[in-house]
């Protein structure tokens, strides 16, 4: 089977290939055999003319020919210019914290608001002035978007939820899936020019996945624009990092553009015994042999050191204990088996190349390995008739994950009568194999209030052992349809999964196929003002392992979405206002079965239904002031069950029923705090459920962030370039539950306490 899938996917790929590089070559005769030097001037801090504008007057005078679209959702095209600042354009186009363009949700490039779905969109300005320690960290201003729900433990995996749905395991770089992510797989977010939130079902583009949607991670690309930067940092729990990022032309034709991105730190965490260390370097090249032809080569490796930072109880987080609160800092493992190390590769590239104004051709491919080794202490529940000592289960877990990821497309340009099309036609392939080996053991018992450390730990011997394949092919079509004012999206994809599960220690294989058609469709109005109201259905699949009572396999979960909203995006300055109700119903959900002699199976009655409201806002209204508002409702519950835990008719565990933020950043451009800077946000979450049956809640909260900033060179013109901030987070040092898992069975996160960053920045 995984014979042949390589096989389809190398026929696939070779035949594109042989037909895409001949044509580009004999079409140089016809183009200049290099391209012309790039010239780039000083950012305008005025905001151009907007997307909307350029609609409107497209639409009322002549034909505008066509842009290229990105050779992914990464946009291989090279971008023009380094990093940006408040006010400035940055390297994707966007404009201080608002982004008018992405191809997440489409895969060509599309202005947003242009697109009949709800996409938002966190720039390189805003990850840089909110100094995001990771990407969970980095969702918190947005819409519909739970961003740290297991708070400190974000130190190890990335667990937001989006419209109620967890997109876990489901991360992509670049458009490309990482296949890791479920194993602990994280993204230095300094490598990183964008992040996408693609919310809702989004199976036609990217094939098996929750109904929450997906979160794109884009990294820095290489510039046509020489630049450095490097960067020194520290902060709480004794914080070293240093980080450069550099790039241009590495010829004087700019045929071949370079840029390497790297990170190095040395930190502990909230939690005693714990460590947050990391390695990180990021090469990237393009080489643009003519206009109409892009390769890049991409390249990232990473080791880190994450401590687990384990589950605590509701009884002495938020619930009253008779011993009284629990330390923040307590680590209910033990130094003597505290490891956590995460090391990653990955290697790809992005190939574009355009026949005409009518064809494009793309292709993108990654290979990356993840090998994980965790040995760590969790914390269970307190012994009988007390609430202060708990019981433990040492566990062991070694992963090696190695992935290929392969996207072809296909896009065509093209008018039939008054109707404009951009179709895209794509085939993809993913292939993975993980080695699995866990086991587990009783631990000693831990007093939560008097902790005893460096205790005896036995390992425990590996009691499962896995090797496991898993393929997906998909195919997809999908056609944007311009009449007048309207946009229309239309799209369909089959997919095929199979997974192969190897039992190394009986080796018995158990094999599990599923296939899945979803579609699309979506319809807007575009008003020349820059109002564009919207509705959209969409579809997503999920493949479930397992098997029922009768040894029957789990069919796939499904989600199905329908979403009416309004954008507005206005003329006259650079703002982006989104508002969208959205119905989204996740089927085929396991729950356990309560047949007489059926216990601890389950069986796929289950269903949930999320209904919400989300507003969002984002300006940059001059190179002065950038504002973020956001406000999310939420109506999630258990539609269909057994009941066998008293949740039919309940919100799911961990999902707040309302949500708000607001964020500005102002920096005075004259007088004498010429170059200062000032930022500030409150974010509120709401109460969420803390067990099945909605019995316990977790209180809500809210919490400031704020961040000063300063230019140098306003104090002395030789220090241009320098850049000195600092930022707070949690500034008032606010104790907090951030959620539970199960408060009946002490599965509860402490979340971050007030952590103060100093950055110290040189650019040139």
């Amino acid at each position: 089977m995984r014979l042949s899938g390589y096989l389809r996917s190398s026929f696939f790929s070779c035949a594109l290939m042989s037909v895409a590089w001949p044509i580009s070559f004999v079409s140089e005769t016809h183009a200049q055999s290099s391209l012309p030097p790039v010239t780039v001037d000083a950012p305008d801090v005025r905001r151009p003319v907007s997307v909307a504008r350029q609609a409107a007057t497209t639409r009322r005078g002549a034909t505008v020919r066509r842009a290229r679209s990105p050779a992914s959702a990464a946009a291989a095209r090279p971008i023009e210019q380094g990093p940006g600042s408040q006010g400035q354009r940055d390297a994707d186009g966007s404009i201080g914290v608002v982004a008018t363009q992405s191809s997440a949700g489409t895969k060509t490039n599309t202005p947003l608001i242009e697109t009949p779905q709800s996409i938002s969109v966190i720039t390189r300005t805003q990850l840089e002035s909110q100094a995001v320690r990771n990407v969970s960290q980095a969702l918190n201003y947005t819409s519909g978007v739970f961003g740290e729900p297991r708070g400190q433990v974000n130190g190890y995996f990335e667990f937001p939820y989006i419209r109620g749905f967890s997109p876990a395991g489901f991360l992509y770089l670049n458009g490309l899936q990482l296949l890791g992510a479920s194993a602990g797989l994280q993204i230095e977010p300094y490598g990183l020019q964008r992040i996408e939130v693609v919310k809702g079902p989004s199976s036609i583009l990217y094939g098996s996945g929750p109904p929450s949607g997906i979160v794109n991670l884009v990294s820095k690309m290489p510039t046509a624009k020489q630049f450095g930067e490097i960067q020194l940092s520290g902060g709480d729990f004794d914080r070293k990092q240093v980080a450069f990022d550099i790039g241009g032309p590495a010829d004087p034709q700019g045929q071949f553009l370079y840029r390497l991105t790297g990170l190095v730190r040395d930190a502990q965490t909230q939690v005693d015994f714990t460590r947050d260390d990391r390695y990180f370097i990021a090469p990237a090249v393009t080489w643009r042999p003519n206009e109409n032809t892009s390769f890049t080569v991409l390249a990232q490796a990473q080791k880190a050191n994450s401590g687990f930072f384990n589950f605590l109880p509701a009884q002495g987080t938020f619930l009253p204990n008779v011993n009284g609160r629990i330390s923040t800092s307590l680590y209910g493992g033990d130094p003597n088996f505290n490891r956590s190390t995460i090391e990653s590769a990955a290697v790809g590239y992005q190939f574009e190349h355009r026949f005409s104004d009518v064809v494009t051709v793309r292709q993108n491919y990654r290979h990356a390995w993840l090998d994980v080794n965790a040995d760590n202490i969790f914390t269970g529940a307190f012994l009988p008739n007390q609430q202060r000592i708990v019981t433990r289960t040492a566990f062991s877990n070694r992963d090696r994950y190695d992935a290929d990821t392969l996207d072809n497309q296909v896009q065509l340009n093209f008018n039939t009568f008054d109707l404009r099309h951009t179709v895209l036609a794509g085939y993809d392939f993913q292939n993975s194999v993980q080695d699995k080996k866990t086991g587990n053991r009783p631990a000693p018992f831990l007093d939560l209030f008097n902790p005893t450390y460096y205790v005896p730990v036995t390992a425990p011997a590996f009691t499962v052992s896995t090797t496991q394949n898993f393929q997906q092919s998909g195919i997809y079509l999908q056609d944007q349809i311009k009449f007048g004012r309207f946009v229309t999206q239309l799209g369909i994809r089959n997919d095929r999964a199979n997974t192969d599960t190897l039992d190394n220690f009986t080796n018995k294989t158990a094999s599990q196929t599923d296939e899945a058609t979803t579609k699309r469709a979506g319809l807007l109005y575009l008003f020349d003002s820059g109002v564009a109201p919207y509705g959209s259905y969409s579809e997503s699949f999920q493949p479930q392992p397992g098997t029922d009572f009768f040894g029957a396999a789990f069919k796939p979960t499904t989600g199905k979405q329908w979403e009416a909203g309004v954008k507005y995006q206005p003329t006259f300055f650079n703002g982006l206002f989104t508002a969208a109700v959205f119905e989204i119903t996740r089927q085929n959900v396991t729950t356990p079965d309560t047949a007489p002699g059926h216990q601890g199976r389950s069986v796929q009655l289950g269903e949930v239904v999320s209904r919400g409201l989300e507003l969002e806002s984002r300006v940059s209204l001059t190179n002065e002031l950038d504002i973020l508002a956001a406000y999310t409702y939420l109506d999630a519950k258990v539609t269909k069950s057994t009941n066998a835990l008293g949740d039919l008719g309940k919100r799911p565990v961990g999902i707040p029923t309302n949500a708000a933020s607001l964020w500005a950043d102002y920096t005075f451009r004259s007088g004498a705090l010429n170059g200062f800077g000032v930022t500030g946000g409150v974010r509120y979450t709401g109460s969420t459920a803390a067990n099945a049956d909605n019995s316990i809640e977790v209180p809500s909260y809210t919490l400031y962030d704020a961040a000063i900033h300063y230019e140098l060179a306003y104090l002395d013109p030789r220090l241009k370039g320098f850049k000195l901030a600092v930022n707070a987070t949690n500034l008032f040092d606010r104790v907090y539950t951030a959620s539970c898992l199960s408060a009946t069975t002490n599965q509860c996160f402490y979340g971050l306490r007030r952590t103060v960053l100093g950055s110290l920045t040189y650019r040139w």
